[in-house]
């Protein structure tokens, strides 16, 4: 096993100051699983994941209160990358996901303690599986974003690993005052997930290929 701090490719000072809405979820971290049928070469994964963060910063930073507001802070801090390889298949690793925590094919975010500043709001883990297969195991702090966030980041890193333009984001620094001029909408999230159940862990299942070939995953 080997854990990397990667950080975006070319830092940006940037800080989002965050709505009542993110302090109700300073405590939640989101965790998902990404299954592929084909061995994914690490050291373009993190490549391509350093030239995702300097598009979206957000997951490299860190929550901090000032004035009694909480902030999140973009410095360039980097996100913890583990790699691991396992004895178990593609099939055992779905199900472990299904049926029970399937928590080893994760870093998961301390949401407590990222809250307090004193750790990351992001973590990865992937895991090389027995049959040339990989997991790719994503947590991140709810107060980055929903999983429509988190959508908008992998199309990044997907983006960046098959070397194409990456979309450029709207990334909000006063939460509370954009959303006083814009309704939202009726329905937010992305399709193509399939939600376990089981502590706040997500699956998805798809190869490398479509994962760079569609918007969605």
């Amino acid at each position: 096993m080997s854990t990397q701090l990667i950080r975006p490719l070319h830092a940006q000072r940037l800080e989002v100051r965050c709505n009542v809405g993110d302090a109700i979820v300073a405590n939640l971290a989101v965790h998902v699983v990404f299954f592929f049928e084909r061995h994914l070469d690490t050291r373009a994964l993190t490549g391509a994941f350093a030239h995702a963060l300097a598009n979206l910063p957000i997951f490299a930073g860190r929550l901090a209160v000032d004035d009694g507001r909480m902030r999140i802070r973009c410095e360039g801090q980097g996100v913890p990358f583990t790699s691991v390889s396992s004895g178990r298949t593609l099939r055992e690793a779905i199900r472990s996901a299904s049926e029970d925590t399937g928590l080893w094919l994760i870093d998961p975010v301390n949401g407590a303690s990222a809250r307090l500043g004193w750790s990351p709001l992001c973590k990865v883990r992937v895991t090389q599986l027995a049959d040339d297969a990989t997991a790719i195991g994503f947590s991140w702090h709810h107060a980055i974003g929903d999983m429509q966030t988190a959508m908008h980041f992998m199309n990044a890193w997907a983006a960046a690993a098959a070397d194409k333009p990456l979309a450029e984001p709207l990334i909000v620094e006063d939460r509370a005052a954009y959303l006083d001029g814009h309704s939202l909408p009726m329905a937010l999230g992305s399709q193509g997930f399939v939600a376990s159940g089981f502590q706040n862990l997500h699956v998805a299942r798809c190869t490398w290929q479509r994962m760079r070939e569609s918007s969605e995953l």
